[in-house]
């Protein structure tokens, strides 16, 4: 056997594999894409589920001639529903648009904070991608740009439900670009 074979039978032979190699051999990109879309859907598919629920349950009653005792019972159940309706949800609908708009002082500290925050959360998407190598295997606890997104992701997610809750159509809130933009970059990033 000559130098070179053994050389050649060195080369060929597969070093043992390690963790490293374990976690990049298998990617799982699709996960962040399907698991976007997915999230997607499913609060689409709320928002009309809710809306066929309110359709089927909540019919409006035909209106009664003025003299018939059926008005009465209809008028005071009629009451009764927006009693409630008009509290709690009316109440949390005017929290939501208090806090998010930019009249109040409260608003105007969480829209600079989401604009601070969107950008510091574009910094750190440079830093990650800004490595040697972009696709690597490190612990979360190891990783404090993993850390700190989260928790920028996690305020965005409160804010996106605060928005969401202050819309007046909710299916036309879930289909607006803005929304749609947020709902996916949570998901992919997270």
């Amino acid at each position: 056997m000559s130098g070179c074979d053994e050389e050649q039978s060195v080369l060929t032979t597969e070093l043992p594999p390690t963790d490293l190699d374990d976690c990049l051999r298998v990617r799982k990109w699709w996960c962040f894409l399907l698991s976007s879309i997915f999230t997607f859907l499913a609060g689409l598919l709320a928002v009309l589920l809710w809306r066929a629920f309110a359709f089927l349950c909540c019919r409006k009653e035909p209106e009664l001639a003025p003299n018939d005792p059926k008005q009465k019972e209809q008028k005071a159940s009629r009451q009764g529903k927006q009693d409630f309706e008009g509290t709690f949800m009316t109440e949390a609908k005017d929290w939501a648009g208090e806090l998010i708009s930019g009249q109040t002082t409260t608003g105007r500290i969480l829209v600079v904070l989401v604009f601070i925050l969107s950008i510091a959360s574009l910094i750190i998407y440079f830093i990650d991608a800004s490595n040697e190598e972009v696709e690597r295997c490190q612990k979360w606890s190891n990783n404090i740009t993993q850390q700190i997104d989260l928790a920028f992701n996690i305020f965005f997610m409160v804010y996106f439900f605060i928005r969401f809750i202050a819309a007046s159509d909710k299916l036309w809130f879930m289909l607006e670009m803005y929304s749609f933009g947020y709902v996916s970059y949570e998901r992919c990033v997270l």
